[in-house]
């Protein structure tokens, strides 16, 4: 369900996101960060859940003998339930913890979300270079449909407009 207050189709932006990173530290529920940013909890969590640093415990590292491999690195079984990041663990912010750690950070989602709409903007471009003598076909429009977002809807409407 839509929280009342947020309109569709709106882009997270920074400062969400580092209420959102706030919220885990605090270890508030996705619910309560969610109500907070005006944002559906699913939304949320799926940021959160695209966003999410591994970051490797050197306390963890075990050594096979006799060789240098790594043996299997384990993570905190708390990681299988929501939030899914070490942010707010008391283990993670004591430096207490043995396992890896998952982690939130709201300037590695920004630049992501960046890099991310860089990246589509280009395909974009690329596919009407690559297609604007031809009709759309059904291999045309599937090349589209696996640009996600707000610049596919846009690019759908600029493709109606000028073949109609």
């Amino acid at each position: 369900m839509q929280h009342p207050n947020h309109k569709k189709g709106l882009e997270m932006d920074i400062k969400n996101r580092v209420l959102i990173e706030i919220g885990l530290k605090n270890r508030d529920s996705i619910r309560k960060i969610a109500k907070q940013i005006n944002l559906n909890p699913s939304t949320v969590l799926r940021e959160i859940k695209k966003n999410i640093i591994v970051i490797k415990n050197p306390k963890n590292i075990k050594i096979k003998r006799n060789t240098n491999e790594q043996l299997n690195e384990s993570f905190c079984e708390l990681l299988n339930e929501s939030p899914y990041v070490c942010n707010g663990c008391p283990r993670y912010i004591n430096n207490t913890c043995h396992k890896n750690f998952q982690i939130y950070n709201h300037k590695y989602a920004e630049e992501n979300y960046r890099k991310n709409k860089t990246n589509s903007s280009t395909k974009i471009k690329k596919i009407i270079k690559d297609n604007s003598n031809d009709t759309p076909t059904s291999q045309y429009l599937s090349k589209l449909e696996r640009i996600k977002g707000r610049e596919y809807n846009d690019f759908v409407k600029y493709i109606n407009v000028i073949h109609n």
